[in-house]
């Protein structure tokens, strides 16, 4: 190689390395004002504080007792208010008696309704669209109810659903033959009525509310003397066995509009509860999901790892009335606010602590008013006014070198 050659071949190495060195600067000028950054969404939640127990209904209830002979019907809905004499069953001296009575009331109730649609086909003026709609929400309420296991309402539900049916079909214009189906139903009522339903009745000795359910525990607590009860005692309340059920026993009523839930709860989140403060009772297993409840009294044990906890409700509905024993959940308090990752946080130079967002391609940061501290994240609360986080933010993750105003991708 002449000295020429090796002139050139210097000079093209000397280029290559400048555009080298040029390419690894333009790189790090990029890096600086340019970051890929991964990104997780704002979004709004509720997180509950709460305390797992176990719960025992209490209530003030009388027992309705039959002769035993005969066969019986009930005559009110469980859950159904019901006054001081009214009947809340009737008794048959047989089984044809009571098959006959049953459909009578099952024919009453379909001609009822068959000819109040009936009344109303010459004035029919109606949105068939939002007809169709309720119809869907007909059916939906059925598979809800079915879905729940908390049956009460069901046939009523399809009651409606049918008569909703025929709504719109009258109001299409489609041709439904009502009288003649009026017509068969009343024959088949005649028909039942002249086969005999001759009965007598059993009737509440007190006002209050109705349940059919016996379950043992009717006389396990006074229901007079659940301030006074201690956690050891509701323990041995919780853990005790029914007694056996009278086969003459066939309801009770429950006389008062107020009923309790007596648990216990560690000592240390006792302190959370205080007597007139209102909890959500969480109830996983059951068909009654949630009811609101008072607190009522917290006992005052002293050197006690537990404390006893009286709730006071007044809600009532035939699912509320089969409550006994149940593992719930105390919902002390609820935080709503904005969701965000703990490892976005940072604090800047104002002492603020808060979150980088990306806007477009740009990097902002957000304040935060942090309400919740959870495992791996916060919750802040809302704020109307600009420079705090928002719904729907995208919230960087893990960046760095971020400042507010860089450039980012």
């Amino acid at each position: 190689m002449n000295a020429r050659e090796k002139e050139a071949l210097k000079r093209g190495i000397l280029l290559a390395s400048a555009v080298l060195i040029l390419l690894y600067i333009a790189y790090q000028v990029y890096l600086v004002t340019h970051s890929t950054v991964s990104t997780q969404l704002a979004y709004s939640t509720t997180v509950n504080d709460s305390v797992a127990t176990e719960v025992f209904a209490v209530r003030n209830e009388t027992t309705i007792k039959s002769s035993g002979k005969g066969t019986l019907i009930s005559v009110i809905e469980d859950g159904s208010r019901v006054a001081k004499g009214e009947a809340v069953a009737v008794v048959f001296s047989n089984q044809s008696a009571a098959s006959n009575y049953a459909e009578l009331s099952r024919i009453s109730e379909d001609l009822s309704r068959y000819r109040r649609l009936n009344s109303q086909q010459s004035s029919y003026a109606v949105d068939v669209s939002a007809m169709n709609d309720k119809v869907s929400g007909d059916v939906i309420r059925i598979a809800e109810i079915v879905d729940s296991g908390n049956l009460a309402g069901l046939q009523d539900s399809i009651y409606d659903a049918r008569d909703d049916a025929i709504t719109t079909q009258i109001a299409t214009g489609e041709e439904v033959d009502l009288n003649s189906k009026i017509a068969q139903l009343t024959e088949k009522y005649k028909s039942y009525k002249a086969a005999g339903t001759t009965h007598s009745s059993l009737n509440s000795r007190t006002s209050g509310y109705y349940s059919s359910t016996i379950d043992g525990y009717e006389t396990t607590v006074d229901y007079g003397s659940v301030r006074e009860l201690t956690a050891e005692q509701i323990k041995k309340i919780l853990d005790s066995e029914p007694k056996a059920k009278s086969p003459r026993i066939i309801g009770k009523v429950f006389a008062d509009f107020d009923w309790y839930m007596l648990c216990i709860v560690p000592t240390n989140r006792a302190g959370d509860l205080a007597v007139g403060d209102t909890v959500k009772v969480n109830f996983p297993y059951s068909a009654v999901s949630s009811l609101p409840a008072k607190v009522y009294s917290v006992g005052n044990e002293k050197s006690s790892d537990d404390t006893a906890i009286v709730l006071k409700c007044n809600r009532m509905d035939s699912g509320i009335a089969t409550l006994r024993k149940e593992s719930a959940q105390l919902v002390i308090h609820s935080y709503d606010g904005i969701r965000v990752n703990s490892d976005a946080i940072i604090v800047n130079a104002k002492g603020d602590k808060g979150v980088f967002v990306k806007e477009g391609n740009l990097c902002r940061f957000r304040k935060l008013d942090v309400i919740y501290n959870g495992e791996d994240f916060v919750l802040s609360n809302p704020h109307e006014e600009a420079g705090y986080v928002s719904v729907y933010d995208n919230v960087i993750l893990g960046g760095k070198g971020l400042y507010d105003g860089k450039v980012i991708s």
